[in-house]
């Protein structure tokens, strides 16, 4: 962006250096929407969404469930492949993104590519979603062997929540109401858990995983969708 406001200033259409801009401490904040207990009830129960003015089944549902559980970006989502996933050990590795334009990327940012294990609740989502569709495409939620859309998966999910009686919250705040449910664990587990930066500039160095912390989270995240009543089987 300076580099952007350099090349302006040479052609003579602003003196503006970005240097000097900052943001009101009074600026707005913009609300987030989640999901609230009741909306991820029938999100964990109903499976049908309203296709051509007939009731169908949302092959996308697992999908949602997933990203819900595992505060996955949308892109990140629909980039997963099922070699980045070991069920039987838990560890899934996230390595890549899809975005707007469907391009194929190395995510959000430096911190976009990590580890984590799943909770005894999205892994059994990620098993019923294999015996509900059967492995046709290298992605893990393709949609008609395709590798998905984010537009496509937005435009599903709007219509799923409207024909379910879901808050209207976007794809995004799918992630917003994971870090939401979560937000009581240790910040220090959450922000390697969902790929945000640590404010200390030394926690890249110092901030070595301890053995089992993995684990932990698991346990931990598993233990809060159990206390607000969320079951899948």
């Amino acid at each position: 962006m300076a580099a952007f406001m350099k090349y302006c200033r040479k052609c003579g259409v602003t003196t503006l250096a970005i240097e000097n801009v900052t943001i009101p401490k009074r600026a707005k904040v913009g609300k987030r929407t989640i999901l609230q207990p009741d909306d991820l009830q029938k999100l964990f129960t109903i499976d049908t969404t309203l296709f051509k003015n007939r009731v169908a089944y949302e092959p996308l549902v697992y999908a949602f469930r997933f990203q819900v559980s595992t505060g996955l970006r949308p892109g990140e989502l629909i980039g997963l492949k099922w070699d980045d996933i070991d069920l039987e050990s838990g560890y899934i590795t996230l390595q890549r993104s899809v975005n707007k334009f469907h391009e194929v990327t190395t995510g959000k940012n430096d911190n976009a590519r990590r580890v984590f294990i799943l909770t005894t609740l999205s892994k059994s989502i990620l098993t019923e979603h294999m015996k509900n569709n059967k492995a046709c495409c290298e992605f893990v939620f393709p949609l008609n062997q395709k590798v998905l859309k984010t537009q496509t998966y937005y435009d599903r999910w709007v219509k799923y929540r409207a024909h379910a009686g879901i808050t209207d919250a976007t794809p995004y705040e799918l992630r917003h109401t994971f870090i939401s449910i979560i937000k009581r664990l240790p910040e220090g587990l959450i922000k390697p858990l969902v790929g945000h930066s640590v404010n200390m500039n030394t926690y890249s160095v110092y901030g070595h995983e301890i053995d089992g912390e993995l684990m932990q989270v698991s346990e931990l995240i598993q233990a809060v969708f159990d206390n607000i009543g969320v079951k899948y089987c």
